[in-house]
């Protein structure tokens, strides 16, 4: 069953990611595994997002690595990130993100949580989870994830974490050598860049039919004219002693083999990166808008988009209303830039993926409003 989710069929346009048939259910064998930087919140306000960021996108990284494919569904959240794991993959996944979680420990002081859940025991509690494959491009796919297993399966590893977060024989190494975030926050070309999460209520999931139906109208040109990665082609990369001082920490030591090569790596790199010298690396540079996760689902529509303030007032009275009729939480956040983090395994078409969020906390500070809707739901 490792298969399952390539052989989904794949839908292309996301407007599309609510309809049923889009979806199936996630086999009973396979593992929930979700990950997010505890305290996160805290972390953001001290200014540390860049790090909180970096460990999010850590965990795909790391689990792709140890299961030497990404062809299993995974969605970015930001402080962390929801993989569908497959029985065949999934004790070395585990172990090499309790490896993640003490590296992050050790050189970002902060706590990786790392837990998981069989799917069979969301289904014989009546929690059904289902994925859908939305086609980024011709050749690149990333999951949706819908249903209440999910948020139940959250709930589980958080209120019960001896019992939930993820066990090990080992602890493995994880493999980032895929990992990087060296280009400098991309600004807005339009005014602002606005961190968006909707969750619907129960029983109110066409609300999100209703908030795309709205967005039509706000965003005439589409949402693929809002994806903050288009501006990529005219940003920059930091510099090599800043992308050196980063990503020393994603190994253990700085006398290690593995932190030479991606140190020689990034001498060489920023230079033609940054002089967009060969065809390969225009191209690359080129399509990264493409290979950018901007917006996706995991029960939650998480959206990181690049509008006018006008835009941004429209799309906040659409938000209020839904949320007024009872039918959604939401939160938002609004910054002059957005954070793009790297998983490039080649600079060919579908070797490379980058997570999106905003600058400033982003999803992060978004979920502290949506969390307190959703609080108000259940008082």
């Amino acid at each position: 069953m490792s298969t399952f989710f390539k052989e989904l069929t794949s839908f292309s346009d996301f407007a599309l990611f609510s309809k049923d048939d889009h979806y199936q259910p996630v086999p009973n064998d396979w593992w929930v595994i979700i990950t997010d930087v505890k305290g996160s919140t805290q972390a953001v306000r001290e200014g540390r997002y860049r790090d909180v960021n970096t460990l999010g996108a850590a965990t795909i990284v790391a689990a792709t690595r140890a299961a030497l494919t990404r062809d299993f569904p995974f969605v970015f959240g930001g402080d962390g990130a929801t993989l569908l794991v497959p029985p065949e993959y999934a004790e070395e996944v585990k172990a090499r993100l309790l490896g993640l979680k003490a590296l992050a420990r050790e050189n970002f002081a902060l706590d990786l949580r790392v837990g998981a859940v069989l799917v069979e025991e969301l289904t014989r509690a009546g929690k059904p989870l289902e994925v859908g494959r939305f086609a980024l491009n011709p050749v690149l796919a990333q999951a949706t994830i819908r249903g209440a297993g999910l948020i139940w399966a959250e709930h589980l590893i958080k209120s019960e974490p001896e019992r939930y977060e993820a066990q090990s024989d080992r602890v493995g190494e994880p493999d980032l050598a895929s990992l990087s975030c060296r280009w400098q926050p991309i600004p807005s070309q339009r005014g602002q860049v606005l961190a968006l999460l909707v969750h619907a209520r129960e029983g109110q999931e066409a609300a999100y039919d209703e908030l795309l139906t709205a967005f039509a109208e706000i965003f005439p040109a589409g949402l693929e004219s809002l994806n903050p990665a288009q501006a990529t082609e005219k940003n920059a990369y930091h510099t090599t002693v800043e992308n050196l001082r980063g990503e020393r920490r994603y190994h253990a030591s700085v006398f290690s083999l593995s932190f030479i090569r991606r140190a020689l790596f990034i001498i060489v790199g920023n230079f033609i990166i940054q002089s967009r010298l060969t065809a390969g690396v225009r191209s690359y540079v080129a399509d990264t808008a493409s290979h950018s996760d901007f917006r996706k689902f995991d029960e939650t529509l998480r959206m990181v988009i690049d509008c006018t303030e006008d835009e941004i007032d429209r799309v906040h009275e659409v938000l209020d209303g839904l949320y007024r009729a009872g039918k959604i939480a939401y939160g938002t956040h609004v910054t002059s830039h957005a954070l793009m983090t790297c998983f490039v395994e080649s600079l060919q078409e579908g070797g490379h993926m980058h997570f999106l969020d905003a600058q400033d906390g982003g999803y992060t500070a978004a979920a502290v409003q949506l969390k307190q809707q959703l609080k108000e739901e259940t008082s």
